[in-house]
């Protein structure tokens, strides 16, 4: 990279919104309470519906937090030209399984606020969501930095034109200039 070229800086790419964040976890919190619905027999014992639409939707909500915690992290580590597949994936373990952590430890506690469970139980219903969602949580992981990605490059690409732009005018200018 020449001297000459501005480094784009994670202030200039643009982050998700409150409102967007929403909207996107609305789509995987809305078919995870439809699968949890329908996975349930209707036998006595069962949860009722709108406790395991609690649970399921606060599942995926949590995201919706979790999303600026992740991309702030991103931003801070950006992957280099030499970074191999054994760095990206040490970059990426400990936070991919650290939200899935989040992630379970919010449907550990709302299995407990809909009554469900004791407080005791806790550590037993985290460590059983841990192990379910972990492969879920990696691709949803995945998912996000993938997003994110896509968003810094096109905030590259679109700072790239506005200096692309800049230029030409600098010699259109200069051209004049020299008439």
């Amino acid at each position: 990279m020449s001297p000459h070229t501005e480094l784009l800086s994670a202030t200039e790419v643009p982050g998700w919104s409150l409102r967007t964040r929403l909207t996107a976890w609305s789509i995987p919190a809305l078919l995870g309470a439809l699968f949890a619905q329908s996975t349930m027999t209707g036998k006595p014992g069962d949860p009722a519906r709108w406790q395991v639409t609690i649970i399921a939707m606060l599942t995926w909500y949590v995201w919706v937090a979790l999303t600026p915690i992740v991309t702030r992290y991103l931003d801070r580590r950006p992957p280099s030209a030499s970074s191999g597949v054994l760095r990206l994936a040490r970059t990426h373990i400990i936070p991919a399984a650290l939200v899935t952590a989040a992630q379970s430890a919010t449907t550990a506690f709302s299995t407990v606020l809909v009554g469900l469970a004791s407080w005791r139980a806790i550590p037993m219903i985290f460590a059983g969501w841990y192990l379910a969602l972990l492969p879920a949580g990696v691709v949803v992981y995945v998912a996000v930095v993938a997003l994110r990605g896509g968003v810094v490059q096109r905030a590259r690409l679109d700072f790239r034109t506005r200096q692309a732009e800049g230029l030409a005018q600098q010699l259109r200018d200069a051209q004049l200039h020299a008439m």
